[in-house]
């Protein structure tokens, strides 16, 4: 052991690394743990032997748990004086910014040339681990081994079901809530160990390996180790707006080529705006107000990772900005409230957009430049067991989709016809079939697409009361702009906004006027939620 390869590497001129002195053999054994946020986040260990500090890289950060194994790769001696070192490393070996995260001291249970057992005595390294040589990259890959009991139900290894919002018709001011921008994206908690992050849908689904850019969650996590986010995937238009649209191809690939040509076409962002769970302590129970200051004591927006913002008290406003910029609209979040599994009346959306499930029946067919794709969606919804139109839907889709639906639809075309009246149409028709639930029904291809589609209605408007189909079908849905009401219309605002371009690091509304106080508030009468379940499955 010596310091002789740690100084070839290092112009110590330019960096503000110890040079190191001649190695003194010391009676104690002491150990730090640095986190380096180099070209790739990873955890150096660092023993003290021998006058040196032997050091291994940790790609995926120490285990914490009994019988977790992680790479670690060892890399050159290093001084003593690096067991205070903290600082930024200026470009060349090793650049980045270094912290100390864990120090103590510990006990050499076994010394040999290919193994190592240390029994940690630290704030954060706790009981024995051994580190093993292997054969792998010409001996230099170690393994870092937790002993101890498997540990089991951990939360990071559970399947959580993220809180939902109720749904109001009208924007409203109070104190007690906070407002944010309600995101056009998927939503997806993050599950982050050290460098290892496991994405989950709402519907609890994984969903890892389609989003990359949200691994970086485990960098901008400085100031935790282990912890749960609650947050949104969006795809941002040319305007720098959340754009569902844009995102639907990035939703089902889960290869790894095809996810890394998507990424350089249709770049995504992940929107954290919640804390379920850090560092071994349940977050569900604390109001909101206390997540988001330990959110944002830990979280360091980067890349792709984005803190979305909130605004206490002003939900008009801000619901107007949105509405203004094209966002689907906003939530309100009550600042006293735990997180709670399932639907809850502490969350509300406003939505500046109205949504509608409907049933796809059938298409007609394109005209013009559309002539070998559909021109419209034949839309109904389901009424006294009967499916009854509601309108036809032909926009809002690119030329990849087109060809997607229309494949889609003539692998179900069907001679009967599948609804209770015969729709009124612009162009030849065809007649779709397809499988809702457990009954045969009429067209149920999973268009999520029409989703960002303005509807065409027939003779009426439909009623959203009405729209109750007999089995639950894979559901298309179209949207329609809000028209705000008188009341909305009282709480006159002035508001500018900038929205977050894809090159900003944080989303945010940003008032520059002061919006005219109103005469009176109106929030939403709140359900009680104590016989809730929070969001780990355990009374509260």
């Amino acid at each position: 052991m010596s310091l002789e390869e740690y100084q070839r590497k290092r112009d110590f001129k330019r960096t503000p690394e110890p040079k190191g002195q001649r190695p003194k053999a010391e009676p104690t054994r002491r150990y730090v743990v640095h986190r380096h946020h180099a070209t790739r986040l990873h955890w150096d260990v660092r023993l003290e032997m021998r006058g040196i500090l032997a050091s291994w890289a940790v790609p995926q950060g120490p285990p914490l748990e009994g019988g977790k194994r992680r790479l670690a790769v060892h890399t050159e001696d290093h001084p003593i004086e690096y067991l205070d070192f903290s600082g930024v490393i200026p470009d060349g070996y090793g650049a980045g910014s270094m912290t100390i995260w864990d120090q103590g001291t510990y006990d050499l249970l076994k010394d040999s040339e290919n193994e190592y057992k240390v029994a940690f005595h630290g704030k954060r390294l706790e009981g024995e681990r051994v580190l093993v040589k292997t054969k792998q990259n010409e001996g230099r890959d170690w393994l870092m081994i937790k002993h101890g009991p498997v540990a089991r139900d951990h939360p990071l290894d559970a399947r959580i079901g993220p809180m939902l919002a109720i749904t109001a018709d009208e924007p409203f001011d109070s104190p007690d809530f906070a407002f944010e921008p309600k995101w056009d994206g998927v939503r997806t908690l993050a599950f982050v160990d050290g460098g290892v992050v496991r994405l989950q849908t709402r519907n609890l689904l994984d969903c890892t390996s389609q989003y990359p850019e949200a691994h970086q969650i485990a960098e901008a996590n400085t100031g935790g180790y282990q912890a749960i986010f609650d947050g949104e995937v969006v795809a941002l238009d040319e305007r720098g707006a959340p754009s569902f649209q844009r995102l639907q191809p990035r939703m089902h690939v889960r290869d790894e080529s095809a996810v890394r040509k998507l990424r350089r076409t249709t770049p995504v962002i992940y929107e954290v705006f919640d804390l379920l769970w850090l560092d071994g302590e349940d977050l569900g129970r604390k109001p909101l107000r206390e997540r988001q200051r330990l959110l944002d004591e830990i979280l360091t927006p980067m890349g792709a990772i984005r803190r979305s913002e909130q605004f206490v008290g002003t939900g008009v406003a801000l619901f107007e900005a949105a509405k203004e910029q094209g966002i689907e609209g906003i939530v309100a979040k009550r600042l006293d409230a735990p997180y709670v599994r399932g639907r809850s009346a502490s969350w509300v959306k406003i939505k500046a957009f109205r949504t509608m499930e409907c049933v796809v029946g059938g298409w007609t067919e394109g005209e013009g430049g559309r002539s070998k794709a559909l021109g419209a969606l034949l839309l109904g919804i389901y009424q006294g067991g009967k499916l009854i139109p509601v309108g036809h839907v032909g926009s809002g889709f690119d030329e990849r989709t087109l060809k997607e639906l229309l494949a889609t639809l003539r692998e179900r075309e069907s001679p009967t016809m599948p609804f209770a009246t015969e729709p009124r149409v612009n162009a030849p028709a065809h007649r779709a079939r397809g499988r809702c639930g457990t009954r045969a029904t009429a067209g149920c291809a999973p268009m999520s697409v029409l989703r960002n589609a303005p509807v065409r209605s027939g003779a009426s408007r439909p009623r959203m009361r009405c729209a109750r189909p007999p089995a639950r079908p894979r559901v298309a849905t179209a949207r329609r702009r809000a028209r705000p009401k008188s009341a909305c219309l009282r709480s006159c605002t002035s508001m500018v906004t900038t929205y977050a371009s894809p090159t900003s690091r944080r989303s945010s509304f940003r008032r520059t006027a002061t919006r005219r106080p109103t005469s009176s508030v109106t929030t939403p009468r709140s359900r009680p939620i104590s016989s809730r379940r929070s969001w780990t499955g355990r009374s509260r």
